[in-house]
């Protein structure tokens, strides 16, 4: 579409949503707020896993909160 803006995150998550497949198992290297985790877990769901990496404290407990906030601490994501 001429003239439209698109998040680069909007396109990746178009991208990956046809790729990952429920019980899959993923990588986020850089989790920052957590918003791509919580996207990857939801796309592999419970039988899935997520692994999620970042050096600074703060990331690791705004995805904890993230993934809690959104009733998925259940589903298999490490951080």
């Amino acid at each position: 579409m001429r003239g439209s803006v698109i998040k680069a995150t909007s396109f990746v998550h178009y991208v990956l949503g046809g790729k990952i497949s429920k019980g899959d198992v993923v990588v986020d290297a850089t989790m920052g707020n957590g918003n791509d985790t919580l996207f990857l877990a939801r796309c592999v769901g419970p039988n899935g896993s997520v692994f999620s990496f970042d050096i600074q404290q703060i990331a690791l407990d705004r995805t904890l909160k993230n993934l809690t906030d959104n009733e998925l601490n259940g589903y298999n994501v490490r951080l």
